[in-house]
């Protein structure tokens, strides 16, 4: 078996570029996070993305995991109090007194102790 041995041209090898996103001359900055500093700004974006987003997808996760669900039967809800509304028919349709699926649904999520 023949190895041919050549040399590396530099020229093909091309430098990787540099992630842009974000940093191009016309971004807007939102006003809201002014004068914070980089990891205070991270938290707020990450805390306004969780409370815009996160709270359904977790409360949707957590119920189909806690009843048994598929994610499909919760497509039109908007807010959690919808999703709270579709798991208090799914429970009634098994059989769940109206008493037992109030207790299930609304205890509380913190505990003092």
């Amino acid at each position: 078996m023949e190895v041919i041995q050549q040399p590396i041209k530099e020229e093909i090898i091309e430098e990787k570029k540099s992630n842009r996103r974000g940093k191009h001359s016309n971004h807007k900055t939102n006003e809201n996070y002014k004068g914070m500093t980089e990891a205070e700004k991270r938290k707020a974006i990450t805390k306004a993305y969780y409370d815009k987003k996160g709270k359904l997808s977790y409360a949707i996760k957590n119920r189909c995991g806690k009843y048994g669900m598929d994610k499909s039967y919760f497509d039109k809800c908007e807010n959690i109090d919808q999703i709270n509304e579709k798991v208090a028919e799914y429970l009634l349709s098994k059989g769940f007194n109206r008493e037992n699926v109030k207790r299930l649904i609304n205890r509380p999520t913190t505990y003092k102790k």
